[in-house]
């Protein structure tokens, strides 16, 4: 039994023993994984190693600060919730207030003891010291007052300074000649393209005359056309129906049995409003007016052309409409 104990222990131990010497001389030292880590695209953040190879983030690339790239809008798992708050502006001076670095600001806010008590000796070592506190905390509100006014006007100074130094290398890139590869890779623009002035007319004076003389006549034209459509409107205002008499009167006169007895044309009497008006013109009498072919000399149905000339003359003359002629 001992000896079969023996064994077993002795041959687990050369099994433990091979095994670390194996996986000593396959795992590389720490040396050797600092070296190749150097170079290793990965980060060693325990963050950043749960990143499976397949994404976007598993390479670090740098960003601009501006990039609209999806995995730039990502929060970062290092990033912190929240926002420090903005400082009250200390020395905000309002109108009439005294400033909070003068003498006088300083002893009101923190003023000297006035009372009696206060003056007397001290009585026990417990007075002593807070008598002591009190000038610490009068001693410490002065010297932080001064020493953050100094730290405000130091980064004022700086702010300005800043700001000129930019607004200066904006205003000299933007005086500044264009760089010479700039002008060796610029795109030709003719000097005519560039020359944006516009030449005035030296005819515009003229023109603007012509113009006006234009306006004129369209505006008289407009005005007579008005002139003439309220004398025409003054004409027919004499057979306007005003009245219910006048209505009653119009329809008794059209609808009488004898409306047709008593009408004549040519010197016939009238039966109907086709022997009033005669036949409607055919097909064949319109094409022979519009051609010109038209051998009927006189229109029943309508004046004719020459007593149309003589109503437009005396129209003319007169100087307003008149009354279309009957063929009655």
């Amino acid at each position: 039994m001992a000896p079969t104990m023996q064994r077993a222990l002795c041959r687990a131990a050369t099994s433990t023993a091979s095994n670390n010497t194996t996986s000593s001389l396959m795992r590389p030292s720490t040396a050797t994984i600092t070296a190749m880590r150097t170079f290793s695209s990965t980060p060693t953040s325990p963050v950043r190693q749960r990143i499976p190879p397949e994404s976007p983030l598993y390479i670090n690339v740098p960003t601009p600060p501006l990039s609209q790239a999806v995995e730039d809008q990502r929060r970062s798992p290092l990033s912190y919730k929240g926002h420090l708050p903005v400082p009250r502006p200390i020395f905000k001076q309002r109108k009439g207030e005294l400033s909070k670095t003068s003498p006088t600001w300083l002893k009101k806010s923190a003023p000297q003891p006035t009372s009696a008590k206060a003056l007397a000796s001290t009585s026990s070592e417990a007075e002593a010291w807070r008598r002591r506190m009190a000038a610490g905390r009068r001693r410490n509100m002065e010297e932080s007052i001064k020493a953050l006014w100094t730290r405000t006007q130091r980064t004022t100074a700086a702010r300005n300074e800043r700001s000129r130094r930019n607004d200066m290398a904006n205003r000299t890139a933007m005086n500044a000649p264009p760089h010479e590869s700039d002008r060796l890779t610029a795109a030709t623009v003719r000097a005519s393209v560039l020359a944006t002035h516009v030449p005035q007319d030296p005819q515009r004076f003229e023109q603007a005359r012509e113009s006006a003389e234009r306006t004129r006549a369209i505006a008289e034209v407009k005005s007579q056309a008005r002139r003439d459509a309220l004398q025409q409107l003054y004409m027919n205002a004499r057979s306007f129906i005003v009245s219910e008499a006048d209505l009653a009167k119009a329809v008794e006169e059209e609808f009488h049995p004898d409306f047709f007895a008593n009408k004549t044309s040519k010197g016939m009497p009238c039966d109907s409003i086709w022997d009033i008006e005669s036949a409607p013109k055919t097909v064949t009498q319109m094409m022979g007016e519009v051609m010109g072919t038209s051998n009927r000399v006189v229109q029943s149905d309508n004046m004719s052309r020459t007593t149309k000339r003589h109503h437009k003359i005396a129209e003319e003359l007169t100087g307003g409409a008149m009354d279309e002629p009957t063929t009655n």
